[in-house]
């Protein structure tokens, strides 16, 4: 299982904006981004019918300085 959650493949959006210390806004604004640049750009996240989630693996490595989106 994850490191930062236990969730499974996903975190939530309070996770994502402690570890990355933004606002809820700005975490939506970042996973939009990387949903409609098909992972080029923002935070690792899929649209799942109007619901966003966060992928936690991806997140997780960027976290960690592995990788840079």
């Amino acid at each position: 299982m994850s490191a930062i959650t236990d969730n499974g493949p996903f975190l939530c959006v309070e996770e994502v904006v402690r570890l990355f210390k933004i606002s809820r806004t700005k975490a939506y604004k970042e996973a939009q981004l990387y949903i409609e640049t098909a992972g080029k750009a923002g935070i690792p996240a899929v649209r799942i019918g109007r619901l966003i989630r966060f992928l936690s693996e991806p997140i997780e490595r960027m976290a960690a300085g592995r990788i840079s989106a």
